[in-house]
């Protein structure tokens, strides 16, 4: 029988973050779909799990219950606990040091803002820089702005040349890209987009306790706008549905929520108000209406700019009160497809050395 051939999956292993998590399984997914064996390699430093993980997961959920989710610690343990066991059950990976890229046959980058300086330093791991080229595949990274200072720059410039299968998420990192390398590449869609909607489905999970009338779905990674609050008072007033807002530690139930509760929680919401692109990617998937609010002091519009223009949506940045459930999705599926094709077309020739 023969062996599939390995890949390294570099991204960011951030096990709070529910768009993190979901890209992670989504590309994981695409390597399977191509024949390959991934594993997301997580640097030793990032954090190994503690061997007395079993112990404190029995207090902290006998705490939960016992304060009726009033305890931040056991809220806050309980959160991390499901983004570890969804990890655990979908995401192979395996702790490693920075000089153990090349025992895999390819090394996928991506997706996430991987190559964001400002959170992320520019390394030779995150970058594969020192492998056969032939090895390095992007899978849409993301820097997450449009530019770095001079030094940074020239730094990040002498690793992207060196990759020949170069690819990123958003039109803003394919001008960085041009500007500091002369080279062109291809802006493709988010991995989570590139698998299809049914897999999703699959994962799912209904919360407990939560969701069980009609509700408008709240996702703030940032301080939730002024504009917001205000356009949830108006819904609600004349909706009546019930408003669900995760990451509020006054709902522990909804704080509480791991990445499988949040597809369900979007897939069944009358609507989505939100900062978070993932968040906007699965109110795609499931055709859901959804409302953008740019995040207070940062400027990361350019990913939802983006997946608008290539998936040819109205501005969600624009909220018409009179009628908040209008969105035209008659030809998403048609855009996905295309999308998908010139991914996939990318990609099977980069594992196929062509």
């Amino acid at each position: 029988m023969k062996m599939r051939k390995t890949a390294g999956i570099i991204t960011i292993w951030d096990l709070w973050n529910l768009g993190n998590r979901l890209q992670n399984y989504a590309v994981t997914y695409i390597a399977k779909e191509n024949g390959l064996s991934p594993e997301t390699l997580v640097l030793y430093e990032s954090g190994k799990k503690d061997r007395y993980d079993l112990v404190k997961a029995l207090v902290y959920n006998i705490i939960f219950f016992i304060s009726k989710g009033k305890n931040i610690k056991s809220m806050v343990w309980l959160r991390a606990k499901k983004f570890r066991k969804f990890s655990n059950s979908n995401i192979p990976f395996r702790y490693v040091k920075s000089d153990e890229q090349d025992n895999y046959d390819y090394i996928l980058i991506g997706s996430d803002q991987i190559w964001n300086a400002e959170v992320i330093e520019p390394t030779d791991f995150i970058y594969g820089n020192g492998l056969e080229v032939k090895k390095i595949i992007c899978i849409a990274p993301s820097f997450g702005v449009t530019g770095f200072n001079s030094n940074v720059e020239t730094k990040i410039a002498e690793y992207l040349k060196k990759i020949d299968y170069l690819n990123v998420r958003e039109y803003a990192g394919a001008k960085l890209i041009e500007r500091i390398t002369k080279k062109k590449v291809p802006v493709f869609l988010d991995p989570t987009l590139i698998v299809p909607v049914m897999e999703w489905q699959k994962i799912e999970k209904k919360p407990h306790n939560i969701a069980n009338r009609k509700y408008i779905l709240k996702y703030f990674l940032g301080e939730e706008a002024a504009e917001c609050i205000h356009d949830t008072e108006r819904l609600c007033i004349h909706y009546g549905y019930e408003v669900i807002s995760l990451l509020d530690k006054n709902n522990p139930n909804a704080f509480i929520v791991g990445p499988s509760e949040f597809l369900y929680l979007i897939h069944n919401a009358e609507m989505i108000l939100t900062d978070s692109f993932h968040a906007c990617v699965f109110s795609i998937h499931y055709k859901k209406p959804f409302w953008v609010y740019s995040r207070t002091g940062e400027h990361m519009n350019s990913r939802m700019n983006t997946l608008f223009e290539k998936l040819q949506i109205d501005n969600r940045f624009e909220h018409d009160m009179s009628k908040p459930f209008d969105i035209d999705y008659h030809d998403i599926d048609s855009k996905l497809a295309d999308e998908r094709k010139r991914f996939n077309e990318f990609f099977e020739k980069a594992i196929s050395g062509k």
